[in-house]
């Protein structure tokens, strides 16, 4: 397969692609048997998950965000008038109207956001990327990709603490792999195209008002790190895949103390 760049690949397409993508590699550190059992049984969709989808529509396919969210009434979704509105609206994401307005202020603190115009300018939206590793077919989905080299992920924060600090920052980032996915979607920018992608950027958005907006920059240091987690995960996922061979957690007993000092930190 040679490396395809392409616009407007249906998102359910993408997802049922078998090509190998960040987040398949994310579950490939947790377990070979995790990925593939999540791969086999794919999860059923959260409130949380369709809310992200909902304000990804509204930032990248504004008018598909029309077509396929719905507002639904304020009551409690086992209530029969909220059933009855998902009956009528069978294939749109039924939001509460707290969630549906909420989606509204996230994108319109973004689009106020000083780096807002620089990074749409001339971008590409919900771009699909296919390659090959190893002879072993790869994708990506690329919030935006920007003609200045950078490439841009969105992510709603709904934590605790806000964002506040670079420690903070930092932590959210190696918490949640995000160094994995910026080395993931640069080299295969880079590798499509062509062209040097070396720039990734995360666009952190508060589920709750005042909806702040963290513009994370990875550093160089950052993504090199990402590139060595992914290249060893791939390295699983390939020999996995050439011996049809998918193991679990070691099997050895691992012994705990609750009195070691990093049990602690």
């Amino acid at each position: 397969m040679k490396p395809q760049l392409i616009e407007n690949f249906p998102e359910a397409d993408y997802h049922k692609h078998p090509a190998i993508s960040r987040s398949g590699l994310v579950e490939i550190l947790n377990s070979p048997a995790h990925f593939k059992a999540n791969r086999e049984t794919p999860r059923e969709p959260t409130d949380a998950m369709e809310e992200g989808t909902a304000l990804h529509r509204l930032l990248l396919e504004p008018d598909r965000f029309l077509e396929t969210v719905a507002k639904g009434p304020d009551c409690a979704r086992n209530k029969t008038e909220w059933k009855e509105f998902e009956a009528n609206n069978p294939s749109k994401i039924c939001l509460k109207p707290a969630q549906y307005d909420a989606a509204l202020g996230q994108a319109q603190a973004w689009k106020s956001h000083r780096l807002y115009s620089e990074a749409v300018a001339g971008a590409s939206f919900e771009t699909t990327l296919f390659w090959q590793m190893e002879g072993l077919e790869c994708k990506a989905r690329l919030d935006i990709m920007s003609p200045h080299g950078w490439v841009l992920d969105y992510k709603t924060y709904g934590g605790r603490e806000p964002l506040r600090t670079e420690w903070d920052c930092r932590r959210y980032v190696s918490d949640n792999l995000l160094h994995v996915q910026g080395a993931w979607y640069l080299d295969a920018s880079s590798l499509v195209t062509g062209k040097t992608f070396d720039r990734f950027y995360i666009i952190v958005i508060e589920k709750k008002p005042p909806f702040g907006i963290r513009v994370l920059e990875l550093k160089e240091d950052a993504i090199a790190k990402g590139r060595e987690i992914y290249t060893a995960a791939f390295r699983t996922y390939a020999d996995c895949v050439r011996q049809n061979y998918w193991p679990c957690y070691p099997e050895e007993v691992l012994p705990i103390s609750l009195t070691d000092r990093a049990a602690n930190t």
